[in-house]
């Protein structure tokens, strides 16, 4: 759990001559050039339209020379033809960020400000989900920017004109592309300090720990102070978007979820381009035909050689554009649909060589090498996604396993959200932190963010594959229950009311990890009794008959405790049973189980 900002010392501002130093001297060019570099690789993987963005011809041009250095010329002209964007690694990187996106899952988020104004937290409720859009904000604005731009600072910033409908602060946050910052500075705590960004208008902003700044620019520097809003933050509102560092040598640039795979993504993209081309092989046949003797001579001095010509001296003829020219009547004779032709020499039967059957022929496709490239291509793909996401599906999903080999994998996973997590965590109490400070002062105490501390790791059929596992193998009713439970919190994790609808009549259904049959299997055995059996049997119209009576079941006496909820809701329910009981055997209503409180 991410606790809030606490007090630091005042860090002076930078002044105006140095603000002119900082934007000719450029310190941090070299830090800024890694992280760029490092985030356009990023992207060239993860963003679907990235090719707006003119710094990822650096890594696709590092792909294409990989490419170039080992397939022959005509084989790499045909790979340039056949990449297209989006690239198909994009395709991997969703599944990965899709995975990770469980973080927003997560059981029991915990989003707690303490102030010493109850109207100031009202005020903050409101505020954060209507003018800052929280929580959405941070699944979908913050989360893109966490997917392509790893390496990007957020900024709490505020408008020059106060709203007249609102005299406090309205505090908002940004992202500033890692492209658009030219310098920034940092304390001895290794916290930003201060930090220079061009704007789309051709204008420089500076934000220190003192105040909001813009510049205009002229000839190459800084000219004219535009804006001046001092602040009283007592910290530079400005910081690096994500914490972990690629390495320690290295801080300042950013480690995203795919940095370990973006060369075997390179990779991946060579391989799926392959694939393309091996299928078009496959899908045009190869034809052969013994060599055809032709006498065309087109009159100035150029004649056919096997099918293309050649020149007086028996050099190739050739095009502007470099390629032989091919003869224009053995064309005529080739392949009459889609596919090429080779010719073969005429065997010579003098020298020994025996004349094939037919004078032509189909080559057929290598089925083997074909099947190899689509297995090959799919191990790839999931090889990136579960180091990526810390697990393998096939453990996770396969019922074969052994059950602490799927308890480690998922631990695995859960590591992995839990370290996306902290990040995610970490920024919204420094954004969240510092908005409060802005727009309540002295009010706002602390903040504390927990985005949950347990996770929807597996998949319903995952997890219902296991429960049958399970049952076949013997597991005890509470092993199965806690399965159960998996099932029902995974299946309804967006519907928090029916989850708690489906978690109360798990607790007053009779047997409910076995089946009707199964309930009556014991009934015959005299291991339970004539009510508990007709509960069973008709639970579904029990239930609909007591919500019609009193209230819905996640409603019915919300005054209660859980279990003595639950306890009065099973009451009623034996009570139905029992009552259809006695009508059937033509008595008087037992009624001796008694409803609490009636």
């Amino acid at each position: 759990m991410m606790k809030g900002m606490s007090t630091t010392p005042r860090s002076a501002g930078l002044s105006g001559q140095a603000v002119r130093q900082a934007y000719a001297e450029r310190n941090k060019s070299r830090e800024l050039l890694r992280a760029r570099r490092h985030e356009d690789w990023v992207r060239m993987h993860a963003e679907p339209d990235f090719e707006r963005y003119p710094g990822v011809n650096v890594p696709l041009n590092s792909l294409l020379a990989m490419v170039q250095g080992f397939l022959p010329d005509d084989k790499y002209r045909t790979f340039e033809g056949l990449l297209r964007f989006p690239l198909p690694s994009v395709d991997v990187v969703d599944a990965v960020f899709n995975d990770l996106s469980d973080i927003f899952t997560g059981k029991d988020p915990v989003f707690s400000y303490q102030f010493h104004d109850p109207r100031d937290a009202d005020d903050w409720e409101w505020y954060r989900k209507e003018v800052l859009g929280e929580p959405d904000f941070w699944s979908t604005t913050a989360w893109r920017v966490f997917r392509t731009g790893i390496n990007s600072v957020m900024v709490v910033d505020m408008p020059s004109d106060p709203d007249p409908d609102d005299p406090k602060a309205r505090p908002y946050v940004y992202f500033v592309p890692i492209s658009a910052v030219v310098d920034y500075g940092k304390d001895p705590s290794g916290k930003m300090s201060w930090v220079m960004f061009e704007d789309s208008f051709g204008t420089l902003t500076v934000i220190d720990s003192e105040r909001y700044r813009r510049y205009s620019l002229k000839d190459g520097g800084v000219d004219r102070l535009l804006v001046d809003n001092p602040h009283t933050l007592g910290v530079c509102p400005a910081r690096f978007f994500w914490d972990e560092p690629v390495s320690n040598s290295d801080p300042d640039v950013k480690r995203s979820p795919i940095t370990k795979v973006l060369s075997k993504l390179d990779w991946y993209v060579y391989s799926d381009v392959a694939k393309r081309q091996q299928d078009i092989s496959g899908s045009y046949p190869i034809y052969w035909g013994y060599e055809q003797q032709c006498d065309y001579d087109d009159g100035q001095g150029h004649r056919c050689s096997h099918g293309t010509l050649v020149n007086a001296d028996g050099t190739p003829w050739v095009s502007d554009a470099g390629i032989p020219v091919k003869c224009p009547v053995c064309q005529k004779h080739k392949v009459t649909g889609p596919g090429s032709f080779v010719e073969v020499p005429v065997p010579d039967e003098q020298e020994g060589q025996p004349r094939l059957g037919d004078p032509v022929g189909m080559l057929g496709v290598d089925s083997a090498s074909l099947e190899y490239s689509v297995e090959e291509l799919e191990r790839q793909r999931k090889y990136i996604i579960d180091s990526c996401v810390g697990r393998d599906n096939t453990i996770v999903n396969e019922t074969s396993l052994a059950d602490k080999q799927v308890e480690a994998t998922f631990e695995n996973r859960s590591n992995v959200l839990e370290n996306v997590k902290k990040g995610f965590e970490s920024a919204q109490s420094w954004a969240d932190s510092l908005c409060c400070r802005a727009r309540y002062g002295s009010s706002f105490m602390s903040c504390s963010i927990s985005y949950g501390t347990d996770f929807f790791t597996f998949t319903v059929e995952g997890l219902m594959d296991r429960y049958e596992k399970a049952k076949e193998e013997g597991a005890s009713s509470a092993e199965l229950e806690a399965i159960r439970g998996q099932i029902l919190e995974t299946e309804f994790r967006n519907d928090p009311q029916q989850r708690q609808r489906m978690r109360i009549l798990r607790e007053v259904e009779p047997y409910p990890s076995m089946k009707a049959s199964e309930v009556l299997n014991l009934w015959e055995k005299g291991l339970t009794d004539d009510v508990t059996l007709e509960l069973k049997n008709g639970f579904p119209s029990y239930v609909a008959k007591f919500e019609r009576e009193n209230d819905n079941v996640t409603e019915f006496a919300v005054g209660m405790t859980f279990r003595e909820r639950v306890d009065t809701i099973s009451k009623t329910l034996y009570r139905y049973a029992e009552e259809t009981i006695s009508e059937r055997a033509g008595a008087p209503d037992a009624g001796n189980v008694q409803i609490s409180g009636e």
